[in-house]
């Protein structure tokens, strides 16, 4: 005699992220997250996705609206992927978060946290600026000869070189 046991409640899904940083710029990076179930396991499952935070979908990263568990399966993943903006905006963090849909119930882990981190790069602290190509601040400059056959050029047209005017 063959009994076979089939599990007929409503599986329960928990969201888990393995890989919480999405570095932008980054060819090949990505953050994956993990959908678990418990319970039925008879047919695949297409849970409901949604995102928060200051990083926005479709702006800062891609992802997707749904991820699936395939049947048989008690573990589905997804990926999220930067999208390189150009814009200098700091490290930035999505929620994502599993929404209510049908056939399955949203467990207690319903929600993971990633972040986005910008590769642009902060401007630094300008320590000292002069416009080389003026008469401004030429008088605060002090010269020390090294030797007595050394010199120097104020107001010296750097173009002639092809060298553009600073800060370029």
């Amino acid at each position: 005699i063959t009994i076979a046991l089939v599990d007929d409640e409503t599986p329960v899904i928990n969201l888990t992220a393995t890989q919480p940083r999405i570095l932008e710029g980054s060819t090949g990076s990505k953050a994956t997250l993990r959908i678990a179930r418990v319970g039925a396991t008879n047919n695949a499952v297409t849970v409901n996705l949604g995102y928060a935070g200051t990083a926005g979908l479709g702006v800062d990263f891609d992802g997707p609206a749904t991820a699936t568990i395939a049947a048989g399966a008690l573990n589905g993943t997804f990926n999220l992927t930067a999208i390189n903006d150009k814009s200098l905006e700091g490290t930035e963090q999505t929620t994502v978060t599993l929404q209510s849909g049908a056939g399955y119930a949203v467990g207690t882990t319903n929600s993971a946290n990633v972040m986005v981190i910008d590769d642009e790069i902060t401007p630094g602290t300008v320590l000292f600026s002069d416009a080389f190509g003026s008469w401004d601040g030429y008088n605060l400059w002090i010269a020390n000869y090294p030797s007595s056959d050394s010199g120097y050029e104020y107001l010296f047209d750097y173009s002639t070189y092809g060298i553009p005017e600073a800060p370029n």
